[in-house]
């Protein structure tokens, strides 16, 4: 609980060690290293390709070459795009859920998440380009960004609308009842018209 003057905020309780580190760093390490299986040769493009067409075999899918090489390109960057909104909304969460605070959003939380997903991003496609089969490029690491800022957008969004929800009178603008403490003990104050005398007219 912090305390500035009259006014008191309660802060949500710090996380153990051991509550932190299971709950909400090992998802997003998990992550990572489900981004490095990723980047492995059985993930490369003719891999990938082979798997599909194995499928739209199964399902007796018939489109040309064209279609085949644009459906599966379009595939692989949603992917990208994906993997690294996840990555990013997880390192959030575990930036929020180890420093707790009275806000459900700080621009510290969500810088740190961006500036780990361009770190893994970037680490992802320098390890391609010594990866038989693959190959590394800026332009993946440009929409893998795009993806981690999209899921930050979302989020500002949501907790937002939350707030607002939250500190939205009831019924319009009409005037609430407040609660107010002094010594720790609530004390409700009504805010209510004044009551005219009558003049005998």
């Amino acid at each position: 609980m912090a305390t500035f003057g009259t006014s008191r905020i309660y802060l949500p309780p710090r996380p153990s060690f051991e509550r932190a580190l299971f709950w909400f760093w090992t998802p997003a390490f998990l992550w990572i290293g489900a981004i490095a299986l990723f980047s492995g040769q059985a993930f490369g493009y003719s891999h990938t390709a082979s798997f599909m067409a194995r499928i739209f075999s199964l399902l007796h899918i018939h489109i040309s070459a064209r279609q085949f090489d644009f459906l599966h390109s379009v595939i692989r960057k949603c992917a990208h795009f994906t993997v690294y909104g996840i990555l990013s909304g997880l390192f959030f969460r575990a930036f929020r859920g180890t420093h707790p605070s009275s806000r459900r959003w700080q621009i510290s939380w969500a810088a740190l998440a961006l500036g780990i997903s361009l770190l893994v991003a970037s680490a992802d496609e320098f390890h391609q380009l010594f990866t038989p089969g693959r190959g590394g490029t800026w332009k993946d690491v440009f929409l893998d960004m795009i993806g981690a800022l999209f899921v930050q957008t979302i989020i500002v969004i949501f907790t937002a609308g939350n707030r607002n929800r939250r500190t939205r009178p009831p019924g319009g603008s009409g005037i609430r009842a407040q609660d107010i403490r002094v010594n720790d003990i609530p004390e409700p104050i009504r805010l209510t018209r004044p009551r005219l005398e009558d003049s005998g007219d």
